[in-house]
């Protein structure tokens, strides 16, 4: 019976020291394994870090990056707006200056007709004027006395006024005044029968009613 006892006892004890081994084993084992857990959390947590900051930099990094384009948006509208302003003024300048050359156009177009008016009107005054001076001189001897004509005119004025009226009657008076002047000359020079015969036939010729004719000054 004591036998019995005694092995009993040793085998419990070898059991208790058997599980103990167990448990130890299984402590050690899960040591390790928590060992290892720990290093990949460490791990974990290092790469968690690393993202976050990586992140954050991409952030400040993205935050600067739309600072910029907020700027250079607030740039380019300023631009816009300016420029806008400006095609307005260009827009404005380049009517104002169509309307000038419009207004210019009709004021070359004016003057044009008024240098036209001035042309005319001038040549129609100097026709005038030639009318009046024509009529001046054809009344100047028409209807005046042959002799009175000789006595009031001269070759020279003779010669000019035959050259510029067209009315018959006062060319015919003209021909015979410069007849008598050209015979009056001849006769006033030393005796020439040649001369003095061709005065004579040019006086014969003379229409004119005159005493001053029949008895030319010699």
């Amino acid at each position: 019976m004591k036998k019995n006892i005694f092995i009993t006892m040793i085998l419990f004890g070898v059991s208790v020291a058997y599980s103990q081994q167990d448990c130890f084993d299984k402590i050690a084992k899960q040591a390790v394994e928590i060992d290892s857990l720990e290093k990949i959390i460490r791990s974990r947590n290092d790469s968690i870090r690393e993202y976050i900051r990586i992140r954050g930099e991409t952030s400040k990094s993205s935050n600067d990056t739309i600072k910029q384009l907020r700027s250079d948006l607030s740039k380019l509208k300023k631009f816009i707006k300016e420029k806008e302003t400006f095609d307005a003024q260009f827009k404005h300048q380049n009517d104002s200056i169509a309307l000038l050359k419009n207004q210019i156009s009709i004021k070359e177009g004016q003057i044009a007709e008024i240098k036209q008016l001035a042309v005319q009107k001038a040549i129609q005054e100097k026709e005038n004027g030639k009318r009046e001076a024509l009529t001046s001189i054809v009344n100047t001897y028409k209807g005046k006395k042959f002799d009175d004509l000789i006595k009031s005119s001269g070759i020279e004025s003779v010669q000019r006024d035959k050259q510029l009226v067209e009315n018959t009657e006062v060319k015919q008076t003209l021909g015979d005044l410069e007849k008598y002047f050209n015979a009056e000359e001849l006769f006033s020079k030393k005796f020439d029968i040649n001369a003095v015969k061709n005065a004579q036939n040019q006086v014969s010729q003379i229409n004119q009613q005159s005493e001053l004719v029949k008895q030319p000054e010699r």
